[in-house]
């Protein structure tokens, strides 16, 4: 182990020996302090007999000043080094100023890599712009989908909603329907927000959209693809608002909601179905509400029938003596 006298000795040593580009020298100063990293970094420009080269790479290690290595990089023999530098920092916008001259077949990427971090700082309309120079026609497939759903979402964010969309569509990507429905869902565009979750594979959740903003229309042609029985619950009450019984009646059937069944088949007089429903089902609920009407209908055999299944004992029984029908009540 070395002393702390000794330790400064040998930083100074490689310090030394990198000024004058003694690369060797340096790697066995920096090995000696235990150094691994640099020793490691340094292995790598043992052969690199490019003073500008070695001078911008020891700028950005030692320094951290990637202004200054730029300029070094820039007058060596490999210039691309600036723009591999601004690339590995994340700092797209000087890559792309350099580019055009150091890597014209980069252009395409470092645009679009610029427009995803635009994207995230809410820059939306530079990113919408970054995103279309980013589009290769062709030539990376991924990246040109990655581009056009980019271009959806932030045509969208910046007002062009209608475009946005349409672009979404296009691209045919559940995975973009659905980021896109989340940012109009966001906006308060929920009818758009809907029809961009059915388009995203996510149709319970364009139904509930669709619920709370009273579209039946747009909700009705996706109900049979739900299966929650909520869901189901919800439209049915509101096909029963609007007086569309029938529909009312399948919609609570689905759910399980036996009582509203019994209720509506009363409602339209249909009392043969709702007969054969409480029989069937059971439902206690169901039968006591049946049974009410039947008396008020004074069909006093099928009322004692459904206070029985309503396990209305006494009820019945009463009921059954009244109106001498104790046959009905056993």
């Amino acid at each position: 182990m070395y002393g702390d006298s000794a330790k400064q000795a040998l930083l100074q040593f490689g310090q030394t020996a990198l000024r004058i580009f003694d690369i060797s020298y340096a790697i066995r100063a920096f090995r000696l302090l235990g150094d691994a990293g640099m020793v490691g970094f340094l292995s790598h420009l043992e052969d690199c007999d490019d003073k500008s080269l070695l001078s911008g790479y020891l700028a950005l290690a030692q320094e951290g000043d990637k202004d200054k290595a730029q300029q070094f990089f820039l007058s060596s023999s490999h210039p691309v080094a600036a723009l591999d530098m601004r690339c590995d920092a994340m700092q797209w916008e000087q890559a792309l100023s350099l580019a055009p001259q150091l890597a014209p077949d980069r252009v395409n990427y470092i645009s679009y890599e610029f427009a995803q971090q635009l994207e995230v700082q809410g820059e939306y309309q530079r990113a919408s712009d970054y995103y279309r120079k980013g589009i290769t026609n062709g030539r990376l497939k991924n990246q040109d989908e990655q581009c056009m759903g980019g271009l959806a979402r932030t045509l969208i964010r910046t007002g062009e909603v209608r475009k946005g969309i349409d672009q979404a569509l296009e691209i045919g990507s559940e995975t973009v329907c659905r980021e896109c429905a989340s940012i109009l869902e966001g906006m308060k565009l929920l009818d758009e927000s809907a029809l961009m979750y059915q388009h995203g594979g996510q149709v319970e959740r364009a139904v509930e959209i669709y619920l709370s903003t009273r579209n039946l229309k747009g909700a009705s042609g996706l109900m049979q693809q739900v299966k929650t029985p909520l869901l189901h619950l919800q439209y049915g009450r509101a096909r029963e608002a609007e007086g569309s019984y029938e529909e009312a009646i399948k919609e609570y059937l689905f759910a399980g909601d036996i009582l509203s069944v019994a209720r509506l088949y009363i409602n339209i007089n249909d009392l043969g179905s709702a007969f054969i429903l409480v029989r069937e089902s059971k439902s206690a609920e169901a039968a006591l509400v049946v049974s009410r009407f039947c008396q008020q209908q004074s069909k006093f055999e099928e009322a004692i029938e459904f206070l029985v299944v309503a396990r209305c004992f006494k009820e019945g029984y009463d009921l059954a003596n009244t109106q001498r029908l104790m046959d009905r009540y056993y």
